[in-house]
């Protein structure tokens, strides 16, 4: 289940990586690019975004990145979803939080808050974390305009924990854990002694007096005030009262074991638990909480693989080596509790629960009927892959290691899948996935993606142009390096050779267009056009037949180029499996109606959209137009406020503008004027 969406990254100094921003992040993203380009640094980035851990100095930032302290290497903004499930998940960490500083239940209800904030903000949330060189975070809830939210909700908390909190309880509890913490912690005394003997010192002359009087003072004492002067109110009602017992040690004997207390310093223990807790800091607990709401990184590399053996007392370990055999092993629901169990019930345990994961493993690898066999020993776990008949008798037993590369890649991919299913927010990073696949296992893993997707935020790279659709590339990061020898990326949205990476040439090219699964291609100018459309198919049941495929990688194409390329499309006529149409602005009229006289199947192919005057844009409400620049603009800009708040002034001075000026033209003028670039590559 999916709380938040990542929308925007941005990567600082990281390896080849000097600045890169990657905006407008869907459920796929596929980066594609040369050897050597940065492709596993983007993934790298995120993995160790993921971690605690600090950057490592001599492998990760680069020769010539002098980082700040106060500079961020990586920072992600996710949208939230639910708003409702966001509060919930907020709601319940504080309650864990709570529980582990005071020892006792509390009850956090965030409604009033949550209603006060959509009061005055668009319910939009987003959440920014921020990791810095020395593996600390930064993270922020934010409101529609990147406005930071933190300043409101963590003197809520406050309010909504001080004014529920007992006092009495809570020294109670304090009183009675510092007296637990004098007790040996090797001799495991049963609770029910320990309780007898808590209510025995309690009693006890040395202690009852003090006890009753700070219990009798803290009743009169309300919480109304502020921190530090609630803080002095204790230091002058409770601290003389504390002071008045006894500083003579005394013996108590509870499971066999003679206990020497202090009532003077166990009083005093008591007392500065009960100030360090009522000073808890609410923008560090804050800070704390949303740090582990931040998503999950998955990592995933061509050299992961199962091991056919691992240390018993290594199968709780996240580690480079074993990382395999972890998510396997948390898959079937084995942790340390395995440990205590004998041999024979261990293997008993093993096999039960492999057998059912080798039936769903089945339904994926079709080339052969495999399954995990399982031999524990005293000192560690084995592994071994068995192919079986039809009949599930054995024919041929390896170690997981002796496979080949494409089964080896795909039986870690299937236990990564496995291992997500129970991981909420989580995100998959495959580096270079499937290379050892065959065509048909590719076509199988680009299913398995796409059906994965649907829960799953998915990032990775790759050489091979199977593993990307050209029906989908808006999902395509080309990936390159700069004069400077830094990683640069852009959406492949031209046609040049030149400019593109050669797989996205290719993927854009007609081979591929023709020979594929495409049978009805719209052919519009530019992939402004091909996005409008592309809207347009969800509503429209006909529509949604056709392949749309821009003409150009932009939103000018220039007349002459236009008609090189309606020339060379109407070949598609040869192939009688292939319908086509050209879907042009209506101010194409003139160059279509001068090229058809040599060419009837262009004019016959041809469907004009408005008057000779018009483009596609011009066929839209304005109003209704603009508002979906600026619904574009909110997360392109997140974290942005000055440049976001610059969208929202040109989407004012276009509204203002005659009707008759073109749209796209005033919008792409009012961005370049403002610095913003080209809207279409903002």
């Amino acid at each position: 289940m999916r709380t938040f969406y990542i929308t925007k990254v941005t990567i600082n100094k990281y390896r080849s990586i000097d600045y890169l921003s990657l905006k407008n992040i869907g459920d796929i993203t596929i980066f594609v690019g040369p050897n050597e380009s940065g492709k596993s640094n983007i993934l790298l980035a995120l993995k160790w975004f993921g971690s605690d851990d600090p950057l490592d100095k001599e492998i990760d930032i680069p020769v010539n990145g002098d980082v700040r302290d106060d500079e961020a290497i990586v920072e992600v903004y996710l949208k939230v979803l639910e708003n409702s499930r966001f509060w919930g998940l907020l709601e319940a960490r504080v309650r864990e939080e709570l529980k582990t500083i005071f020892g006792m239940k509390f009850k956090v209800n965030l409604t009033e808050l949550k209603k006060k904030l959509e009061k005055s903000l668009d319910h939009q949330l987003y959440l920014k974390f921020q990791k810095f060189h020395d593996g600390s975070f930064q993270a922020s809830v934010l409101d529609y305009e990147s406005k930071n939210l933190n300043d409101k909700i963590a003197p809520h908390l406050k309010e909504n924990v001080m004014k529920n909190i007992d006092l009495v309880s809570l020294f109670d509890k304090c009183f009675e854990d510092g007296l637990r913490a004098t007790l040996p912690q090797d001799r495991n005394i049963p609770e029910t002694q320990i309780r007898s003997w808590i209510n025995l010192v309690k009693n006890h002359p040395s202690f009852s007096n003090a006890y009753k009087a700070v219990v009798e003072k803290l009743n009169t004492i309300k919480i109304n005030e502020t921190t530090d002067a609630l803080i002095k109110t204790l230091n002058r009602e409770i601290l003389p009262l504390i002071t008045t017992a006894p500083s003579v040690n005394q013996n108590f004997s509870v499971g066999g074991v003679t206990v020497t207390l202090n009532p003077n310093t166990e009083f005093k223990k008591a007392y500065e638990k009960l100030k360090s807790r009522m000073q808890i800091d609410f923008k560090e607990l804050l800070q704390k909480i949303l740090k582990e709401l931040r998503p999950k990184f998955v990592y995933l590399s061509e050299e992961m693989e199962l091991k056919g053996s691992v240390k018993i007392e290594e199968l709780g370990d996240d580690t480079s080596e074993y990382i395999i055999n972890y998510r396997l092993f948390k898959v079937l629901g084995i942790d340390n509790e395995f440990r205590r169990k004998n041999l024979q019930q261990q293997n008993i345990t093993l096999r039960n629960r492999l057998n059912s994961f080798s039936n769903r493993l089945k339904e994926l690898w079709k080339q052969q009927r495999i399954r995990i066999v399982p031999v524990a020993t005293e000192t560690e776990v084995l592994l071994q892959i068995e192919e079986v008949d039809e009949h599930n008798n054995p024919i041929k037993t390896t170690s997981p290691e002796m496979r080949s590369r494409g089964f080896k890649w795909y039986l870690a991919y299937f236990i990564t899948l496995e291992f997500m299913k129970n991981e909420e927010n989580a995100v998959l990073l495959m580096d270079d996935p499937a290379v050892f696949l065959h065509e048909k296992g590719q076509k199988d893993f680009l299913k398995i993606v796409e059906d994965t997707s649907k829960n799953i935020q998915i990032f990775y790279n790759t050489h091979l142009i199977s593993l990307f659709d050209a029906r989908e590339l808006d999902r395509v990061l080309l990936v390159k390096l700069d004069r400077g020898n830094n990683t640069t990326v852009k959406r492949p949205w031209t046609n040049k050779i030149e400019e593109v990476a050669a797989p996205v040439y290719h993927a854009l090219g007609f081979d591929k267009l023709i020979f594929e699964r495409v049978k009805k291609v719209l052919f519009v100018e530019g992939i402004s056009d091909k996005f409008i459309l592309e809207g347009l198919q969800c509503l429209h049941k006909g529509l949604s037949e056709w392949y749309i495929h821009p003409l150009s990688g932009g939103d000018k194409l220039e007349d002459h180029d236009l008609i090189k390329r309606l020339d060379i499309l109407t070949c598609l006529s040869n192939y009688g499996e292939i319908e086509y149409r050209f879907v042009l602005d209506g101010d194409r009229k003139r160059v279509v109606e001068e090229k058809s006289r040599e060419n009837p199947n262009i004019k016959n192919k041809t469907i004009l959209l408005g008057e000779e005057t018009e483009e596609l844009e011009d066929l839209f409400e304005r109003d209704f137009y603009l508002q979906y620049v600026l619904g574009c603009c909110k997360d392109i800009f997140l974290g942005e406020p000055e440049r976001f708040k610059t969208v929202k002034q040109i989407v004012e001075n276009i509204r203002k503008q005659p009707p008759e000026n073109k749209i796209s033209k005033a919008i792409n003028a009012e961005f370049r004027k403002a610095g913003l670039g080209k809207f279409l590559e903002v």
